[in-house]
């Protein structure tokens, strides 16, 4: 992300440019090569139905999906993040974004660190106040 912002480019567009123009995620099943539909499979797409509510037009961007995509980028196989890439979603900026339901690793993942940080620090307030230093 600092390197990203050292070139100038905003945290949003970067996200942006993860989902590739052009990529089998702006298509609908139908128009899909059999491998794209097999990358796929890969990531718990297994009909039709499901690809094309979740996929088909750039305002959908995974809707509605369960399984890897509850996932964060970074708990994924390696496997799951190549058929990503050859479905047109290119990194964490676009997986860790996408419309599926989040779960809290996924939500965790599109905080910055700053973010994460205070959390964690409201987080240990909550949960320790007044126990600091004496016995729990």
């Amino acid at each position: 992300r600092k390197a990203v912002e050292e070139l100038g480019c905003s945290r949003e567009a970067w996200d942006e440019a993860s989902w590739l123009l052009g990529g089998a995620w702006e298509s609908r099943w139908a128009e899909l090569t059999e491998e794209e539909q097999r990358y796929a499979k890969v990531l718990d797409i297994h009909s039709a139905d499901l690809w094309d509510t979740a996929f088909g037009d750039a305002g959908k961007r995974g809707q509605q999906l369960g399984g890897a995509w509850e996932l964060s980028w970074s708990k994924l196989s390696r496997e799951q993040r190549h058929a990503a890439k050859q479905l047109g979603i290119l990194g964490a900026g676009a997986w860790d974004k996408s419309k599926a339901p989040a779960s809290a690793d996924r939500e965790w993942a599109q905080l910055s660190q700053a973010e994460q940080q205070a959390k964690m620090e409201r987080w240990f307030q909550q949960h320790f106040q007044g126990n600091i230093g004496g016995t729990v």
